[in-house]
């Protein structure tokens, strides 16, 4: 057996998982991610092909579309993968790791035990599938992004399931009595229009569906396949009864292509239809979730809570599909229960309660079964993951455990912010930006060039917090910032890059035709930046290509003033930018 010591180690590696490992390591903690597949992204790779989206809920709440680390994966993908291949998207996500200073990654790589002491984790056991290699992983925190939670049901941290009675929280649209019912999974397929007739023959093992039987599911369009081929096994049991949910699955998504192709109602109009891919590991919505200090309920997403440690929010309704899934003929598939508006979610609940150095990475966060069908989609899950990476690597420096970070909320709060996080009714007051303490001038403006510096780096509530140039095809656009004399070491431009539109890999049409093609329009493509001191330019940068909505340039420059000099987009007229900061 190997013995490995890491001072954090993250078990898991889906989108949530590889946020908070890319986020620790960035941040100086020496990083391990054992994921146990042979890929990253977890229901969002090429395995399943769920696309990532989040509190923007597929454009219908504007300007809410998350950002920091999941961001700069999408708009890279966005770049590198006009298909949307999925293929191309895991080479992104195991690009981003692999090169990532600081963060060691073990694929195909099974946790199976864990050792405790008293109130912490000592270490894991993790066998590696394809070399049959053996390790002891020690870490100084450890982050369970298992997805099932399994690393805190091992080491015994307290766990929930199913959903709460209605008296537990206070919630409205909580059962009068708790049930031990989970949301299913699912398994996607892909098809496409062979231009010719295809015959289907059904498997044995398929089901036989009536058009009956699928009265509350809309089956028009089958190239994407469909979420609601969902089954949950026994009702008490997903995790041990997975096996046999994967099977009933397929059974269930074979039988509806089957539908599809040959009962009397389709088989004219899919007869040229032929299936490009089936799935067979299914996404998994629902099992456990760890309790931390607070747990988030439906009255909080519902009223809109304010924290004072707030690392994140959401926004995609509070999602409830049909207790049974495939199996309840009497109702539609889910029930969406719409939010007013975004809401927060505090830091108490990326880590366990009753263990010193366990935290908390994607839909095991502490959450009740109702806030918990908004707060599992991926977007949502990888901010919460980031602040998840950014707290261990703190904790870790100041010798603190993670609850010891609440007492430093502030800062925290501002690291995040620094890295392009939005977190609602929290605005950048980083006493280190000289940007915020500096005259402002810019060119003739169609917005005011002080809303760069005004803390929020996206448009809320009807204000758009930031500078607008002029049509760049009748202006020299520039935006200039004068302060005291100093050496700069850094500056970062927050860019639009359309936080109103989907730009995540997908295979299901709504998705794909809600994009725009390219890049987002809105996005800086070419600039100039000119570090100038007593009036005479120093140091020029010149970026060409950009593809990113957070910009970092680091450099060594006395100086006293800096400008920016938009040059092109994607496609729109103005250049657009919300935030400059300078260390």
């Amino acid at each position: 057996m190997e013995q490995l010591k890491f001072s954090v180690a993250v078990i898991g590696g889906g989108m949530a998982g590889l946020c908070t490992a890319l986020a620790a390591a960035r941040h100086g903690a020496d990083t391990v991610i054992v994921q146990n597949r042979p890929m990253f992204g977890g229901v969002a790779s090429s395995e399943c092909k769920m696309h990532v989206c989040g509190a923007d809920n597929h454009s219908n709440r504007p300007n809410a579309r998350e950002t920091g680390i999941i961001e700069e994966l999408l708009l890279e993908n966005k770049r590198r993968n006009p298909g949307h291949n999925y293929y191309v998207w895991d080479m992104i996500l195991w690009e981003k790791a692999y090169t990532q200073k600081n963060l060691t990654v073990l694929l195909n790589t099974h946790f199976t035990d864990v050792k405790t002491e008293q109130k912490r984790i000592v270490s894991i056991i993790a066998h590696q599938l394809t070399s049959e290699r053996v390790f002891e992983i020690a870490a100084d925190i450890f982050v369970d992004a298992t997805g099932d939670g399994t690393l805190s049901a091992k080491a015994g941290a307290e766990c929930m399931t199913g959903q709460e009675a209605r008296s537990v929280y206070g919630e409205r649209h909580a059962p009068e009595a708790g049930n031990n019912s989970v949301m299913g999974s699912t398994i996607l397929f892909q098809a496409e229009d062979a231009g010719e007739a295809r015959e289907f023959v059904k498997p044995s093992f398929a089901h036989e569906f009536s058009h009956e039987d699928l009265a509350h599911r809309d089956h028009s369009r089958c190239k994407s396949g469909y979420w609601w081929v969902e089954q949950s096994g026994d009702m008490n049991d997903i995790i041990g009864n997975a096996e046999g949910t994967r099977d009933e699955l397929l059974k269930t998504a074979w039988g509806v292509w089957n539908h599809l192709k040959n009962e009397e109602h389709h088989k004219a109009e899919h007869a040229n239809m032929q299936l490009t891919w089936m799935g067979m590991l299914p996404g998994k919505r629902d099992s456990r979730r760890v309790k931390g200090d607070y747990v988030l309920t439906g009255e909080d997403c519902f009223t809109h809570t304010v924290f004072p440690d707030t690392i994140g929010y959401g926004g995609w309704p509070m999602d409830m599909h049909a207790e049974g899934g495939f199996h309840n003929r009497e109702l539609p598939p889910t029930n969406f229960i719409y939010l007013p508006d975004v809401y927060e979610v505090p830091y108490r609940c990326i880590y366990a309660k009753d263990f010193d150095n366990l935290m908390l990475a994607g839909r095991i966060v502490s959450a009740s079964h109702l806030a918990f069908g908004s707060l599992r989609v991926m977007c949502t899950l990888s901010v919460l993951g980031q602040a998840c990476g950014v707290a261990a690597a703190y904790a870790l420096r100041h010798g603190l455990t993670p609850r010891g970070v609440l007492e430093h909320i502030g800062t925290l709060q501002q690291i995040l912010l620094k890295e392009d996080a939005y977190l609602p009714n929290v605005k950048n007051s980083d006493p280190l930006d000289l940007a915020r303490t500096a005259a402002i001038s810019a060119s003739p403006s169609l917005a005011a060039a002080d809303n760069v510096i005004n803390g929020v780096t996206r448009e809320v509530g009807g204000e758009g917090n930031a500078w607008i140039s002029n049509p760049l095809s009748e202006t020299a656009a520039h935006l200039k910032l004068e302060f005291s004399e100093t050496r700069v070491r850094q500056l970062r431009v927050t860019f639009d890059s359309n936080l109103s539109r989907p730009i995540t890999p997908s295979i299901f049409y709504y998705v794909l035709e809600a994009q725009t093609e390219g890049m987002p329009h809105e996005l800086v493509k070419d600039y100039n930046v000119i570090f100038s001191r007593r009036g005479k330019p120093v140091k020029t940068y010149e970026t060409r290509g950009n593809y990113q909505r957070l910009n970092v340039i680091d450099t060594d420059t006395v100086c006293d003033a800096v400008t920016i000099k938009p040059l092109s987009t994607h496609g729109a007229p103005c250049a657009k930018i919300f935030e400059i900061r300078i260390y």
